[in-house]
């Protein structure tokens, strides 16, 4: 192993405890209500942000995790790849939701059209929210 792999390795593996450790600040800012004015869910940058932060960071170890099991077992290198990539991309979503309703309260979106845009019983979203999603999770990562 060269120089070079080593020192990926040792970052990949930094990454794997930076990222869930950001998620664990990211779950106790929210349950202590710090990042949010009005007290939806929707509406805290702070979660939002490290949540992104920490999934991103996620992401870079998992591939580098399946990198290394895949020198050995290719196939399962190549499935765990697959499944790290998808179960962070959906995992990014609630995030960006949080980034999103911040910056619509900030720009003077009142309390009661957010409530619209934000469905708590569908879940869903307004249509250009699939487009934002996409364009913050591949930002995240340049």
């Amino acid at each position: 192993m060269n120089r070079f792999d080593e020192l990926y390795n040792r970052l990949a593996s930094l990454t794997l405890i930076v990222g869930p450790l950001l998620l664990v600040i990211a779950a106790v800012l929210a349950a202590l209500g710090i990042g949010t004015a009005t007290g939806r869910w929707y509406e805290n940058f702070p979660e939002g942000a490290l949540m992104i932060i920490g999934f991103a960071l996620l992401i870079i170890g998992l591939q580098a995790l399946s990198r290394i099991i895949g020198q050995t077992q290719p196939r399962l290198g190549i499935v765990a790849a697959l499944l790290s990539a998808f179960g962070i991309t959906g995992a990014i979503m609630p995030s960006f939701a949080r980034i999103d309703g911040s910056n619509m309260i900030a720009r003077g979106i009142t309390v009661e059209q957010l409530d619209r845009v934000h469905n708590a019983e569908t879940m869903a979203s307004g249509e250009n929210f699939l487009l934002r999603f996409i364009l913050c999770f591949f930002l995240s990562f340049l």
